[in-house]
C-alpha cells in the first residue's frame, strides 16, 4: 500500500514537472540577425604551436591548416565554375610571355 502511494506521488510529480517545463517557454524578442557594423571575430584553436607561417617552410598539418585559412587566392570560382578575381583583386592579367601576373587591387 505504501509503495503504490509512493509511486503515485512520484508519477504525479514527474507529470507536473514535465507540464510546467513544457509550458514555461517565453517569447524571445531578440532578432537572429546581427548588424554589419558590429564587430565580427572568429577564434580558432589548434592542437599544437604553429611552427612557421611561411608557406615555403610549412610541412606539418597545423602550419598548413593555418596557411589555408588565412591566405586568400587571387581567383575564386563563381556559381558557374568560371574563375573570377577574388577578395581585394579587382583585375588580374597575364603578360604576353605568360611569365608574369599583374594584379590590380581595389
Amino acid at each position: 500500500m505504501k509503495k503504490s502511494k509512493l509511486f503515485l506521488v512520484l508519477g504525479l510529480t514527474l507529470v507536473l514537472s514535465l507540464v510546467l517545463a513544457a509550458c514555461g517557454g517565453g517569447s524571445d524578442s531578440k532578432s537572429s540577425g546581427g548588424s554589419k557594423d558590429s564587430k565580427q571575430e572568429l577564434n580558432l584553436m589548434e592542437s599544437a604551436l604553429i611552427p612557421s607561417a611561411d608557406s615555403t617552410k610549412a610541412d606539418d598539418a597545423v602550419g598548413l591548416n593555418v596557411i589555408n585559412q588565412t591566405n586568400e587566392g587571387i581567383y575564386a570560382l563563381d556559381k558557374d565554375g568560371v574563375a573570377q578575381p577574388a577578395g581585394v583583386t579587382e583585375k588580374a592579367t597575364v603578360s604576353d610571355d605568360k611569365k608574369s601576373l599583374y594584379i590590380q587591387t581595389t
